[in-house]
């Protein structure tokens, strides 16, 4: 299964302009311990809580497979995304309300 357009098309509803990358352009390496570019249908960078329930919400309604990433220093490498999935980032959740 790869990210329908219709998933795609509400997650871009949902979230700030420019918080999805296309899985072609993902420029970032599979995790720290494997330099090889990640591989995932995209990039999800939501700003809040309420954009994390919204894209869980949204995956879930399309079945869309999900992986959370945060700094990418795991040694069991279980958060290295496969093609099917879209990566959830951490990385703009930096503030604790």
């Amino acid at each position: 299964m790869s990210l329908s357009a219709s998933c795609l098309a509400e997650l871009s509803s949902v979230l700030k302009k420019n918080s999805i990358i296309l899985g072609c352009n993902i420029d970032r390496v599979t995790s720290y311990w494997d330099s090889r570019s990640a591989s995932a249908s995209a990039l999800v960078m939501q700003n809040d809580i309420s954009e994390v329930s919204e894209v869980m919400r949204t995956c879930h309604k399309y079945k869309q497979p999900v992986i959370t990433q945060g700094g990418k220093t795991n040694c069991v490498q279980p958060a290295n995304p496969n093609s099917e999935e879209i990566i959830l980032s951490t990385e703009k959740l930096n503030r604790i309300n």
